[in-house]
Order: C-alpha cells, then sequence, then structure tokens
C-alpha cells in the first residue's frame, strides 16, 4: 500500500516554501528521519525530515517549485508511519541590510565562448560582447547600471554593467577590448545568458582622456551598493 508524505509544520506563521533540492529520487530506500528536501522559507532553509520509512514510488515536487503545508511531497511503498520529527534548521537568512552584496563574475566568465565575431568588412571587424555563463542555475538577471557608453574604450576585466541575480548584485567583466560602438541594454532591463551588451570595434583602442574617464566609472560602484562575496543560496 502506498503511503503520502505531507509537508509537515514549519513553524509559527511559516505556511509554504519554495523547492531548494530535492535529496531522494524514485527507487531510493527512504529511512525515518532522512532528509528528503531541502525547502526555503522567508526565514531560513531549512531540511525536512521524513517521518515514514519505506520506498519512494513517486515524487511529487521538483525544485524551484512553491509547497504548502499539507501538500504531498511524495508517495513510498512501506508501512512506517512514524511521528512527525521537526525539521531540522539548516541556515537562518541574515536581516536585508540597505547595501546590496556585489561579486565579481566567476572566474569561468574570462574563460567562457561569450564573445563571437560578427560579419563585417570594417577593418578591425566588430565584436559582440554577450552575458556570459554567470553561476550554476543562474541564466538570467535585471540590469542596475551600465557602466560604459558608445565611444569608450573598453579592455580585458573592466566592468561593463551591474548586474542583479537572485543571488546576488554582481560586477559583469569585459572579455575583450575596443571602442564600444552600441550599448545594447539599460538599466531595468533583463538579461539572459548569452544576450547581446555591447558591439564594439576591435582594435581601436583610444587612448587619453577617454579611456580613463571610462575606467573611474567601471572602478566605481553605484550607490548603496558595496563589495563582498556572493550570498549563497
Amino acid at each position: 500500500m502506498a503511503t503520502e508524505f505531507k509537508l509537515p509544520e514549519l513553524g509559527e506563521n511559516i505556511e509554504s516554501g519554495d523547492v531548494v533540492r530535492v535529496a531522494v529520487a524514485k527507487g531510493d530506500r527512504v529511512s525515518e528521519g532522512q532528509a528528503v528536501i531541502e525547502l526555503e522559507t522567508d526565514k531560513a532553509v531549512i531540511e525536512v525530515p521524513s517521518s515514514v520509512s519505506g520506498v519512494v514510488q513517486e515524487i511529487k515536487v521538483k525544485q524551484g517549485q512553491k509547497v504548502k503545508v499539507g501538500e504531498v511531497l511524495f508517495t513510498l511503498e512501506g508501512n512506517g508511519t512514524g511521528t512527525k520529527p521537526a525539521p531540522k534548521r539548516e541556515a537562518a537568512k541574515p536581516e536585508a541590510t540597505p547595501a546590496a552584496e556585489v561579486v565579481k563574475a566567476p572566474e569561468p566568465v574570462k574563460t567562457t565562448p561569450a564573445v563571437s565575431k560578427a560579419a563585417s568588412s570594417g577593418k578591425g571587424g566588430v565584436l559582440e560582447f554577450r552575458l556570459p555563463s554567470l553561476g550554476e542555475n543562474i541564466e538570467s538577471g535585471d540590469v542596475v547600471r551600465v557602466a560604459v557608453k558608445a565611444g569608450d574604450s573598453l579592455s580585458d576585466g573592466q566592468t561593463v554593467i551591474e548586474l542583479e541575480t537572485d543571488k546576488a548584485v554582481i560586477e559583469v567583466p569585459s572579455t575583450v577590448t575596443g571602442v564600444v560602438k552600441e550599448v545594447k541594454v539599460k538599466q531595468g532591463q533583463k538579461l539572459k545568458v548569452n544576450d547581446v551588451i555591447v558591439t564594439l570595434e576591435a582594435g581601436a583602442v583610444r587612448s587619453g582622456a577617454d579611456g580613463e574617464g571610462c575606467g573611474a566609472r567601471a572602478s566605481s560602484s553605484s550607490p548603496g551598493v558595496s563589495r563582498g562575496t556572493a550570498i549563497s543560496a
């Protein structure tokens, strides 16, 4: 006979949460007290332990899904019912602070083939700088600040935009060098990985005041934003 395991009470005034990770798969043997999912509530990320024992028959939830107290998480074959252990509190969320956290995009950004050469007959050609991979399970973000404009000189490693993801505010550095021809994004716009951010003329780097000015803008943070480490999910 199949047994349903439902999301137990999570605590005072907590009625639902988002599934961060499903820790079991169909066919797995589950024992009482074993963590079966990780759930993010508005107070913390918690591990939800099983109150039953048996073999998982069907999983009813998936990562990213919102589940409510009393909702079926999975069914299993077995007779064990047990008592419902309290969910284990894994990591309390820090209280919100006025300043968002800013991190540099991870090193793999430098090696990601995020730049493609567009067809061009002009001297030096035209390059497109695209949004590189931002890390595991991060596919998009909102533009907080554009740090360059048309005509600016852009160097390798220079900040092009600041992007807010669901984990942190990050600075996206350039992997190319040249003069910005056209900025394809604006503040508040949602970007996906591989979207074109700017086009530039390769091999036509300006020197003097323009280049220095661009460098100063790229290195300054927007108001209320401080450098730090990313907030882990």
